[in-house]
């Protein structure tokens, strides 16, 4: 994200956040008449060559302008404040979370806005357009200065372009697709609220998908967060995989009546990505299997949702109808004076199969290799997915 953004003419705006990434404060700067400042440069001017400044403070969904309350934000638009009275305004979305319309509580309509497919705005009426800056998907555009950029929390965006300014941040992972394209190149079938789908992993691991549901589906990533005490709002540790996977084991898990997930996925280190996280941020044991059809691997995460017991590996594969051979059979050991390693009843099944076997043990983050005959042959410390896959010689 930018720190300052600089014009020929002077003006500037500086952007401060905070140490989670979001935005607090944006000071916009006007220079006076007759200053330029060269390409490439950044120019702190003095107070008398400032014409004005004006200062947007962020917190959480209440805003400051100049030090004065300017709006309080809610999941169907703002309220402000007329002396000591509040006044509530609502927004009319699209099917993509754009707002077109803005009412007031007495029904009077206060904006109207209409858009090109990549969010560009046409001008209906200069008079209104200025009322509120929540527009295309619901985020905030700034207009001073003529940026005409969009907040996307994770990237700024040139809706004139069709274009983020900066890069995918997940480029390495995603180096297929344009780095800085908008939704693939598609904005009609799909949005990026801000990248991605969020999913919360409850502590007994079950999933839930926290996007409003005209938003679901539509970016090409997702996001799994822990559970920290509010459902609705996950603020906890998260991992970014591609979208696909998380979906499929919600889909799983409403057809088991919530009691079953699991996925599987050619991405194999997404999968490691998935199982590593829900082993070590919740409750319950995790089974991470992979599958080799003639050299493509495939990989199945799979719960019961229960702390002392994982079975439906093989269920799982069978259902999802995934080909192959088994070559990894890891699951997880959530209880710290549990096994460190197989128990007998592993040992015996790790006989009739030519797999490599293992306990990734929670409290210490230490994959335990066993075989049919000894319970602990190896001790790994895991500290990434990556890491996971190494070891097992599929990454």
């Amino acid at each position: 994200m930018p720190s300052t953004l600089q014009f020929a003419n002077g003006n500037s705006t500086n952007y401060l956040y905070g140490a989670d990434g979001m935005k607090r404060r944006v000071t916009h700067k006007t220079a006076i008449a007759n200053i330029s400042v060269p390409m490439g440069q950044i120019k702190e001017l003095a107070s008398s060559q400032i014409s004005q400044t004006n200062t947007t403070d962020y917190c959480n969904n209440v805003i400051y302008e100049n030090g004065v309350l300017s709006m309080i934000l809610t999941e169907e638009g703002y309220v402000t404040l007329s002396g000591d009275a509040p006044i509530y305004h609502y927004y009319l979305k699209d099917h993509q979370g754009n707002n077109r319309v803005v009412i007031n509580q007495a029904s009077t309509v206060e904006q109207i806005n209409h858009y090109y497919p990549f969010g560009g705005l046409f001008e209906v009426n200069t008079t209104t357009s200025g009322i509120q800056s929540y527009k295309y998907n619901g985020k905030e555009l700034d207009r001073i200065h003529g940026v005409d950029w969009y907040d996307y929390e994770a990237r700024m965006y040139d809706g004139a372009l069709g274009r983020f300014t900066t890069v995918d941040p997940l480029t390495e992972k995603y180096y297929s697709t344009n780095l800085y394209a908008y939704c693939k190149n598609n904005p009609i079938n799909r949005i990026d609220p801000d990248g991605k789908d969020d999913y919360l992993l409850e502590p007994r691991g079950r999933l839930h998908n926290c996007t409003p549901y005209a938003q679901r589906g539509k970016s090409g990533v997702d996001k799994l967060h822990s559970y920290s005490g509010n459902s609705k709002s996950p603020m906890g540790k998260s991992i970014t995989v591609k979208s696909g996977l998380l979906s499929q084991m919600l889909e799983v898990q409403k057809k088991e009546e919530g009691y079953s997930t699991y996925g599987s996925t050619r991405n194999i280190e997404d999968a490691a990505e998935v199982f590593k996280f829900a082993a070590d941020n919740s409750k319950a044991e995790w089974k991470f299997d992979v599958y080799n059809d003639d050299g493509a691997f495939t990989a199945v995460v799979a719960t019961d949702q229960k702390e002392n017991n994982v079975q439906n590996g093989d269920y799982a594969q069978k259902e999802l109808s995934v080909n192959g051979t088994k070559v990894v059979n890891i699951h997880s050991h959530p209880d710290p004076n549990g096994t460190k390693g197989g128990s007998d009843k592993d040992m015996e099944n790790a006989k009739r199969s030519s797999a490599r076997n293992g306990v990734y043990f929670k409290a210490n983050q230490t994959l335990y290799e066993y075989n049919g005959t000894q319970s602990n042959i190896r001790e790994i410390p895991i500290q990434s997915a990556v890491d996971l896959l190494r070891q097992l010689g599929i990454y």
